[in-house]
């Protein structure tokens, strides 16, 4: 097993890149300091800082970096649902129950969507409640700075 990590700064924070055997298995906020800059990186993890960069300047950042997140068969089957929400549209919980075929399973996809693993690339903050906002692992100001960087009105 080859462990690689890194941190970048984000304009929502700094963020900690956790990749296992060149797959991206965790992004999320950290109070860590981005340090090392300069060191070497592999082209995986040299990706993911590019993808990142080209997000928060607005721009398509491209194919998204191969990813093996952690979780149940039945998270990761939502996580693939929020894979396929394109840059700048959202769905709500019960939108993602029903792709599943999980009708009324809103609060079940709720609840796998906040133990994503991977902000931002598995984009679960285009996961809006039918009435509201909703929820936000990294806290609901950082949602919306995402939503206000893709252009989603909630």
């Amino acid at each position: 097993m080859y462990l690689e990590t890194g941190t970048v700064k984000t304009p929502i924070g700094n963020l900690k890149i956790k990749m296992i055997d060149g797959f991206l298995t965790e992004l999320n906020t950290t109070d860590e300091d981005v340090r090392n800059m300069n060191i070497e990186k592999s082209p995986n993890l040299e990706y993911v800082y590019d993808w990142i960069e080209r997000y928060f300047k607005g721009e398509n950042p491209g194919k998204t970096p191969e990813m093996k997140p952690h979780g149940t068969e039945f998270q990761k089957h939502v996580w693939k649902i929020l894979t396929e929400i394109p840059y700048g549209k959202s769905l709500s919980y019960s939108d993602i129950a029903k792709k599943i075929n999980k009708n009324g399973a809103a609060r079940a996809v709720g609840q796998a969507v906040g133990k994503n693993p991977i902000i931002i690339i598995i984009p679960c903050h285009r996961v809006l409640a039918k009435h509201g906002l909703g929820g936000f692992s990294a806290g609901l100001d950082v949602k919306k700075k995402l939503l206000d960087i893709e252009n989603i009105v909630f």
